[in-house]
This record gives structure tokens, sequence and C-alpha cells, in this order.
């Protein structure tokens, strides 16, 4: 069984080690297609990105953060939306 926990928690810490990871590049890269307007990515990778993203922090909602940047997103959506 020790063995077993063990392997849960360092998949825990990958997924985790996995989010953060994410959320670092996908604010590289918004900042190098908003503030220096040189992207190095298409857009559809970022959507892949902020997919995978949202994708892990809905099947693991204890990393979300209130700083998460798709939690952001939806924000500006919807006042867009309302504006």
């Amino acid at each position: 069984m020790a063995l077993l926990s063990e392997s849960g928690k360092e998949n825990r810490m990958e997924i985790q080690e996995k989010i953060e990871a994410l959320r670092k590049e996908i604010e590289y890269h918004i900042e190098r297609y908003y503030n220096q307007d040189d992207p190095e990515i298409t857009d559809y990778e970022y959507d892949q990105k902020m997919n995978e993203l949202k994708r892990l922090e809905r099947e693991h909602p204890e990393y979300v953060t209130p700083d998460s940047r798709h939690k952001r997103s939806a924000e500006v959506q919807n006042v867009r939306r309302v504006s």
C-alpha cells in the first residue's frame, strides 16, 4: 500500500508541476504576443496550451489559483460581452 500511496503522491506532484509550467509558458507567450508584438507560437498552439491548462484545472480543482489564466480570460470575455 505504501508504494501505491507514494505513486499517487508523485503523480499529483507531476500534475501540479505540469499546471505550473503551463501557466508560466502561457504568460510568456502572452507577453511576447501583446507586449512585444513578436509571437513565437501560432494562435492554434496557444489555444492548445490554454485548453490543456483548463482541462487539468477542471480535473484537479485543488490546483486552481485565484489568478489562473483561464479564469482571467473568462472574466475578460464576460466583460466584452456585456460592453
